[in-house]
């Protein structure tokens, strides 16, 4: 049970990396992305697994994002670091380049990806065979092995293909980004970020604030907090993560106040401190997060 709690908060880290994206247009529900041809669809341990709620497609700060999700929950998120047509290769030690299965009718609900396993291998690939930017869509194809350090459960992905996905309005330039704004001190130390993100994903809101040097700051949380005090309680999935070099913190202990949340607009505001022990190194120093705020609108 311990070995398992110890992957809790990276677990909790690699759904915010998964999800992390500027909010811009995007196809979420209902259609196919790219017109009547387009099509998301795998196979999942053998079974055929097909996109009919979700297929979408960003493509934004040098990420692309692909997601197709079923009417049963279940949903393969694709996320690359933007080479334009590529084959790019999905290793378990890659933070840019990965894929992602969540299966809501099982328990536990937890994401397996391709960056959870714990020997360095290729674990799949993703080729993306055409990107039109006139009718702003993305075609390739796709396998790969997921892995869910929660359990060991594993499950394997092939004869993935997605065709003319749309990633945007066709001669529309997207929206700027929102102006999200963040700050925590780490330690007494001001954490300066120089990416924030917020997003919201299977039932939550995942805030991120990355700085250049690779650490992270990571809230999750219900989407459906109103106004008031909360305690960070991983049983009530409102949870803060630290994350700087191998080590990865989470909260065990603090306070998140909601001062506003719209969910016509999807503008959030509130402020949060915790502590955090290591989970990668028992009995290491923790950290403390103390002075928190953010407001954000979260897609």
């Amino acid at each position: 049970m311990l070995q398992q709690l110890r992957f809790i908060p990276a677990l909790f880290f690699l759904v915010t990396l998964m999800m992390s994206c500027e909010k811009e247009y995007s196809v979420e529900t209902g259609g196919i992305g790219g017109g009547p041809g387009g099509t998301f669809r795998a196979k999942v341990d053998g079974t055929q697994w097909s996109a009919d709620v979700i297929k979408s497609a960003r493509r934004t700060g040098g990420v692309i994002e692909l997601k197709g999700g079923n009417a049963s929950g279940q949903q393969i998120v694709l996320t690359l670091k933007d080479s334009g047509v590529h084959n790019y290769q999905l290793r378990s030690t890659s933070v840019t380049n990965f894929g992602v299965y969540v299966d809501s009718t099982t328990a536990p609900f937890l994401p397996y990806s391709t960056n959870q396993w714990f020997n360095d291998s290729l674990y799949g690939n993703v080729n993306i065979t055409a990107i039109d930017t006139v009718r702003k869509t993305i075609s390739g194809n796709f396998k790969m092995r997921v892995f869910r350090t929660f359990d060991s459960d594993e499950k394997n992905i092939t004869e993935g293909v997605f065709t003319n996905i749309s990633y945007g309005p066709p001669s529309v330039t997207p929206p700027p980004p929102t102006g999200n704004t963040f700050f925590v001190k780490v330690d007494g130390v001001e954490f300066v970020e120089n990416n924030l993100t917020a997003t919201e994903a299977i039932n939550n809101i995942v805030i991120m604030a990355l700085n250049n040097g690779g650490s992270a700051v990571t809230l999750t949380m219900p989407n459906t907090l109103t106004a008031g005090t909360y305690s960070f309680d991983l049983a009530n999935q409102i949870v803060g993560n630290y994350a700087i070099g191998t080590s990865i913190y989470m909260s065990d202990a603090g306070t998140l106040v909601i001062q506003e949340h719209n969910t016509t607009t999807n503008f959030l505001r509130g402020t949060f401190s915790f502590t955090a022990p290591d989970f990668t190194t028992p009995g290491a120093p923790g950290v403390s997060l103390t002075e928190g705020s953010f407001a954000v609108t979260y897609n």
